[in-house]
């Protein structure tokens, strides 16, 4: 896996190294790119950190650097490319369509004036407005991808503009005040190397500000609104005191999808408009589910977009592009790829990027201040990167995604072993994953490598248990919150590959039987300290939808065996079982995966009845054969599809040992509802 460098700053490409090890047979080539100078208002100690970011890639933008040209991304095999070289060549400079600060200039509908309005009279009470935003921010201890004093500019501007439409005594002053904003949206974003980052979020708010500004804030306060239980008193006090939780929600999702289509109509293209079509979509999964079809095509768009904005190169500085917004796009590529894998891994369907054709570089271990502050600040917040990594006070946020970021190219490499009809030796394959995966756990900080069981009993008896390697600082609910993301992905994808190895080797069930039971109990732990991590409701519904309810499914069925392995605990799993049953039970209607919940109930609870009923076992040895084979036997593609099949299940019957075959479960089409995690 990656080593990181002395100063801090891994090359990136040396990550497309690591991903392109595992295509052997598909070499990527690059072809040279000129090198431009790092800012010239950067002093020496950052200049020569920076200077490790420089590398080829692929491919060049249409004309420059800007990431905001309205054609896009055109590779070296397209005719523009050519073009573009014959040009430069000829020292021929081609004006960018977007290479203006004027205003474009189109009609503006009375349905679109009016839908603006709309958007605006949510903001109208400023006061409850940021206190919204204010316990998204403390909730999530920052910003998730875009920076916190980002957010905090903005919120500042809408509050002012909302201000001057409170003093606007005009009939339709909403509907005029939102023809302000569609003219501000069709103006490009500028950006040049020495602009701040607050200098960057003004042109987005106050008299500046643009819808993707709005749905932005929209969306952060959705994700917060999933998070809390529906009696928190947010639901009961001023603007949101009509509303109850799903009302809300509701609401803003109508109110997102609005600002998106406005923001189209606008025809701009930015790290604001991608971010938001992001968010938009994960906003989406968070109140209909993951499973639910327009999770997937819309998330399809965002990483098209991300394409077609070159933002899937090397994000490197260069004279329009200062260090934060490089570290903004490092950061956003990160968030976007790890949910593309989370999707593609559950659903069982082909990713929609691939490291094969992306630059994956490592975010920095900074802080939202550090990276937003000025060239002081971040060159002492990067002198004090010890093998690029922080060593005092709580991690950051980002902290959890650069550790993510050891497994990228892992989690990719897994999906293919899922869902590739192409893969031969399973095993070697298997095999080389689960060396790769003890490599990058090495590469990460010591505290991400702790026992998780041991982690949660740890916290559980004190709640002054320390953060190892840290200064002394403890362990907040949200900091074992990302600490159990990795730790039950790391498991889950084990899980995964044993039960490739036996669906398809016929390899002996035991180890997965024992992985499925280890990945139920860590579940369930977490489960039972839900008052300490009660900060972020919305992860417990979806470790039990997506890690607790396949394990548990596996389990179920050994425990249905009229011959079971001898080893087996067949205690522990009915205890286990009998903890998961009444916790997919509290899930509430409208949670975004209440369905799945309710998919992995049902059978659950079949299973438990019928093993703790005094009825003896009716199956002959032909059967128990035939039994083994459908399930162990069965190639199922996906987590999906195997709930969709074990609430089918007639357990009572019997019949079921004969009905189903393994091409039965390859038939199943995945149900249509289910959420993505913002996963670290």
């Amino acid at each position: 896996m990656l080593k990181p460098s002395s100063s801090g700053i891994n090359p990136p490409s040396a990550a497309f190294q690591h991903a392109s090890r595992h295509v052997r047979d598909h070499p990527v080539v690059q072809s040279p790119v000129l090198r431009p100078e790092p800012p010239y208002f950067l002093d020496q100690r950052l200049r020569g950190v920076m200077g490790e970011r420089y590398s080829s890639s692929a491919g060049i933008l249409m004309e420059s650097s800007s990431l905001s040209v309205k054609p896009g991304f055109f590779g070296d095999t397209s005719s523009s490319a050519f073009v573009n070289e014959l040009n430069n060549t000829l020292g021929i400079r081609v004006r960018s369509e977007e290479d203006t600060t004027a205003p474009k200039t189109s009609f503006v509908s009375e349905s679109n004036a009016r839908n603006g309005a709309e958007v605006l009279r949510f903001f109208e009470s400023t006061e409850e407005f940021g206190k919204l935003l204010d316990r998204w921010l403390d909730m999530n201890f920052g910003g998730f991808v875009i920076y916190e004093p980002i957010y905090r500019t903005w919120c500042e501007g809408v509050k002012s503009f909302m201000d001057g439409v409170k003093q606007d005594k005009m009939p339709e002053r909403l509907e005029r005040r939102s023809l302000t904003i569609w003219r501000n949206t069709q103006r490009p974003l500028q950006c040049h190397g020495n602009m701040s980052a607050l200098e960057w979020a003004r042109q987005s708010t106050g008299e500046n500000l643009r819808w993707e500004t709005l749905g932005l804030l929209l969306s952060s306060i959705a994700r917060m609104a999933t998070c809390l239980a529906p009696w928190d008193t947010i639901f009961r006090s001023g603007t949101t005191s009509t509303y109850g939780k799903m009302e809300l929600l509701k609401k803003l999702s109508n109110l997102i999808k609005i600002v998106v289509d406005l923001s189209r109509k606008c025809g701009t293209r930015n790290e604001l408009s991608v971010h938001l079509l992001f968010d938009a979509a994960m906003t989406e999964s968070l109140i209909n589910g993951d499973m639910h079809n327009e999770v997937w095509t819309s998330f399809g768009e965002v990483c098209d977009t991300v394409v077609l904005m070159g933002l899937h190169l090397e994000k490197r500085m260069d004279a329009r592009t200062p260090f934060w917004l490089c570290e903004l796009r490092v950061r956003f590529l990160s968030v976007v790829y790890s949910n593309d894998k989370f999707l593609s891994t559950y659903l069982g369907r082909p990713p929609h990027m691939s490291y094969r054709f992306c630059v994956l570089q490592e975010p920095q271990d900074l802080s939202d201040e550090e990276v937003c502050g000025d060239e002081n600040t971040l060159a002492s917040a990067l002198a004090r990167l010890q093998g690029g990594w922080t060593t005092t006070g709580h991690p950051h946020r980002i902290t959890w995604m650069k550790a993510s970021s050891k497994r990228f190219a892992l989690r990719e490499d897994i999906v293919e072993i899922l869902v590739s009809p192409h893969i031969q030796d399973v095993e070697a394959r298997v095999r080389d994953v689960r060396r790769c995966e003890e490599e990058a756990l090495k590469a990460m900080p010591a505290f991400v490598q702790l026992d998780p069981l041991e982690l949660l009993t740890n916290v559980r008896s004190d709640l002054s248990y320390q953060i190892p390697g840290r200064g002394g600082v403890t362990w907040r609910p949200v900091d074992v919150h990302c600490f159990l993301a990795i730790q039950r992905q790391r498991l889950h994808a084990d899980f995964l590959l044993e039960k490739v190895l036996v669906n398809r080797r016929k390899a002996d069930p035991t180890r997965l039987l024992s992985i499925a039971l280890k990945l139920l109990k860590l579940i369930l732990t977490a489960y039972e300290q839900r008052e300490f991590l009660c900060n972020i409701r919305v992860d417990f519904t979806d470790m039990l939808a997506f890690y607790a309810i396949p394990a548990a499914g596996v389990l179920a069925m050994e425990l249905i065996q009229p011959q079971p392995s001898l080893d087996f605990p067949r205690s522990e799993v009915l205890q286990q079982l009998s903890v998961l049953v009444p916790a997919l039970e509290s899930v509430r209607p409208g949670e975004g995966n209440y369905t799945l919940c309710v998919m992995g109930l049902n059978p659950i609870r079949k299973v438990l009845d019928r093993v703790l009923s005094s009825r003896p076992p009716r199956q002959d040895e032909e059967r128990v054969e035939q039994q083994n084979s459908l399930f162990f036997g069965a190639d199922v593609s996906s987590d999906a599809d195997f709930l969709q099949w074990l609430g089918s299940v007639d357990f009572e019957s019997g019949s079921w040992l004969d009905s189903g075959t393994a091409s039965g479960f390859s038939s199943l089409e995945p149900s249509t509802s289910m959420t993505s995690v913002m996963n670290v």
